[in-house]
């Protein structure tokens, strides 16, 4: 189901990418929707509140699209070819795929052995609002 969301997220990247003003506003505007969403998973406790939720995955895709494109724009300001940004941003997903189970089963056991079974969701709120405020603050030309 949520793949069903993320696909419908395709036909909003150009449209919100121009209503947005570029990729700033793009990041913003996603961060915040995941940052509330994740904020919501922590609390939920019924299956219906994790249906309900779903639809704003629409907006996953969009942020995933916005990062590419601030990356290849960066990457080019520093000299790097599309090639090499690809090849850096393979092997950056491999460390993170081998890495990210162990770091996430950990903050689910410790949620689990302290009684707080959001824990999971409530850690990942507090990194994507950490993100949101860095993308905010930071001085990144992030529209070329």
């Amino acid at each position: 189901v949520n793949s069903v969301f993320r696909v419908a997220g395709l036909k909003l990247i150009a449209p919100a990418m121009r209503a947005l003003n570029g990729s700033r506003g793009c990041m913003a505007l996603t961060l915040t929707v995941y940052f509330i969403q994740t904020t919501w998973l922590g609390f939920a406790r019924r299956s219906w509140q994790f249906w309900l939720v779903m639809p704003t995955f629409a907006l996953k895709l969009l942020q995933t699209q916005t990062l590419q494109s601030v990356m290849v724009n960066e990457g080019s300001k520093a000299g790097l070819g599309q090639a090499q940004m690809r090849a850096m941003v393979d092997n950056l997903q491999q460390i993170v795929t081998i890495a990210s189970p162990l770091l996430w089963s950990n903050v689910y056991a410790w949620g689990v052995r302290c009684g707080i079974d959001g824990a999971f969701y409530w850690v990942v709120s507090v990194m994507t609002l950490l993100q949101l405020l860095l993308s905010r603050y930071l001085p990144i030309d992030v529209d070329g």
